[in-house]
């Protein structure tokens, strides 16, 4: 079987902040990142509004490429075109391009059998054992969980992983929850 090769959009949020995919780090990110949003500090603009809207731009693309999840989606999106809208790039914000392929939204749905029904249930068993779990059943359920999260993460060229990764992240926001009201 021939491989079909996608071309990545030529203008990525990697490219906003000057940052080869293929280098990248969120040490590099977080650099970039304040040099840019120092750039449209609105001290240094001539409109609050254009100011506001380069800001609110640089805080998004930087909320998907620092979190692993959201990143991976979007890699996954590039090498797949899909789940891409173009975006014009707000005024203010000092590139040599004027549109930049961002994510339409920031998950990859399970309304196409993505996931098992078995895989579902391990889900609804994982959500009852935290349930009725102590302190350090918690523990050992979140090491479980985030054993599985590295595993998605190992595959998250497939979108069946990176689904399952959606599931997970959830569960671990279901012990944090349950920790805060304990």
């Amino acid at each position: 079987m021939q491989k079909i090769f996608v071309k990545m959009p030529e203008n990525t949020l990697f490219h906003v902040f000057s940052i080869p995919r293929e280098t990248f780090t969120n040490d590099l990110l977080k650099k970039s990142y304040h040099s840019l949003i120092k750039q449209v500090h609105p001290d240094k603009t001539a409109t609050h509004s254009t100011a506001a809207d380069a800001a609110q731009f640089i805080n998004k693309a930087y909320k998907v490429l620092s979190n692993d999840y959201t990143r991976s989606i979007y890699e996954y999106s590039l090498d797949n075109a899909k789940n891409l809208v173009e975006r014009e790039m707000p005024h203010g914000i000092t590139t040599h391009f004027s549109t930049v392929m961002d994510l339409e939204k920031e998950r990859v749905g399970c309304n196409k059998g993505l996931v098992s029904a078995e895989f579902l249930d391990s889900i609804l068993s994982l959500e009852d054992q935290i349930d009725s779990a102590d302190s350090s059943t918690l523990d050992s359920l979140q090491q479980h969980i985030m054993k599985e999260i590295q595993t998605c993460k190992e595959n998250k060229k497939k979108a069946t992983w990176l689904a399952r990764w959606r599931y997970y992240n959830r569960l671990l926001d279901i012990i944090l929850h349950k920790r805060m009201i304990e």
